[in-house]
């Protein structure tokens, strides 16, 4: 049962992104700067954008890889917003979406305008998680980017997916996401964003297929997998997708995300890049521990190029 408040409050301001609004914005105004001169001509704002997979680490981490997609896309074609993310602090259902009814969502930037209406049709559907959605991180660190972009013109729904066990249970989900947003006025005005890190690799997160010897040869043969994925979502590619992440030992912590966005993607005729990828490395000393980044840009008429 969904608790009866309405907002739903930071928990990670002040320790995982700063919780200074002026500190904030300088982040993020310097971060869509980078990102809008590293894209140059081919990665310009763009109409066509409507669906993205964003990291959702901490801001020194994942500020690269947000701004990434977020410099791409026109705030003005977009009226509202569904984060798609996993669930890391909440033990859920498994082949359910579990969604929320908050009438705003707090950022230290301002509140951004909740959907407390986006499942009332479909309520047989979802499971509400209100609590779960505000201690999840991957859901708050995507929120001062919505803020800042957007500000107040958009609503935002927001969608935890669990574990699926099936390539038929992410069709369904896919299915009931894309009735919910169809009714919601379509995805033509629909920005869906996809949080999700990529390989968590080292013994740490008991992954280490290829040895625990820091160095490029090690990161080039996880990334080799992590581009394989991201480049099976920007095609819109949902069997090549489930293949990598439904049947192989896989520590990207947004998978099942992925494979619902990546099903949409391809209901609607999306197809999209990669805008950036990168490891925890290059912000620290080179480790055989890191975390992978990818951020995917896509929609109904690909990128400029």
């Amino acid at each position: 049962m969904p608790h009866d408040r309405t907002t739903n409050r930071c928990r990670y301001a002040g320790s995982w992104y700063d919780s200074d609004p002026i500190s904030l914005r300088r982040l993020l105004q310097n971060s869509l700067a980078a990102a809008a001169r590293g894209h140059g001509t081919r990665f310009a704002v763009d109409r066509a954008v409507r669906l993205a997979v964003v990291p959702h680490a901490g801001l020194a981490y994942s500020a690269a890889g947000m701004a990434a997609a977020f410099a791409t896309v026109d705030a003005q074609s977009i009226d509202r917003v569904v984060i798609l993310a996993p669930s890391h602090a909440a033990r859920l259902t498994p082949d359910r979406l579990h969604g929320e009814r908050f009438g705003e969502h707090q950022t230290p930037l301002g509140p951004i305008a909740g959907a407390p209406e986006f499942w009332t049709d479909d309520a047989a559907v979802v499971d509400f998680a209100d609590d779960a959605i505000e201690r999840e991180h991957a859901v708050e660190l995507l929120l001062p980017y919505v803020r800042y972009l957007f500000g107040d013109a958009v609503r935002l729904a927001v969608v935890l997916v669990p574990e699926l066990t099936s390539r038929r249970s992410v069709g369904e989900r896919a299915g009931e996401l894309h009735s919910a947003i169809e009714r919601a006025g379509g995805p033509e005005r629909t920005l869906v964003l996809v949080s999700s890190d990529f390989t968590h690799y080292g013994s740490r997160f008991a992954y280490a297929p290829y040895g625990t010897t820091a160095g490029p040869e090690l990161e080039q043969r996880v990334a080799a997998d992590d581009l394989a994925l991201a480049d099976a979502i920007a095609s819109a590619d949902a069997e090549a997708v489930w293949r990598i992440v439904g049947k192989r030992q896989t520590t990207v912590c947004g998978r099942y995300p992925i494979a619902v966005a990546t099903d949409l993607a391809s209901r609607w005729g999306y197809a999209g890049d990669r805008a950036l990828y990168y490891n925890s490395n290059s912000a620290d000393n080179p480790s055989a521990e890191f975390v992978c980044y990818a951020t995917i840009v896509s929609g109904p008429e690909g990128l400029k190029q």
